[in-house]
């Protein structure tokens, strides 16, 4: 059953997760806005409850920034963890749409550029 409650979208960024035990890295598979999905490279993954501290790498198509946001840990499978962020974190929820900004862009460049193609 699906437990969501806002829109996903795919995405393929670096994240690195910060957390009590150590740190882990991976890509965030799909986001929404107040979630996301980190495969994980490797393990290490922060247990349920953990509060996170996530490092973004983003490609905005001129050059590369760095974005931090916090979070808790809802679930983690063989594939990553599930962070969610606390809608009254302005600063996280800033980065989050920040994200999901330059995703939309980058997807809006992919379906010019398949329409040049295709013409």
């Amino acid at each position: 059953m699906e437990r969501r409650s806002h829109d996903r979208t795919e995405a393929s960024i670096d994240v690195e997760i910060r957390h009590l035990h150590g740190c882990c890295r991976g890509h965030i598979r799909d986001l929404g806005g107040c979630s996301v999905f980190v495969e994980i490279e490797g393990g290490n993954y922060p247990a349920t409850g953990s509060l996170v501290q996530l490092n973004f790498g983003i490609d905005t198509g001129w050059c590369r920034i760095s974005r931090q946001a916090s979070g808790e840990v809802a679930r983690w499978d063989e594939r990553g963890v599930a962070i969610r962020f606390d809608a009254g974190d302005g600063i996280s929820c800033a980065v989050i749409e920040e994200i999901l900004y330059y995703q939309r862009m980058e997807q809006r460049q992919d379906r010019l550029l398949t329409a040049t193609d295709a013409a």
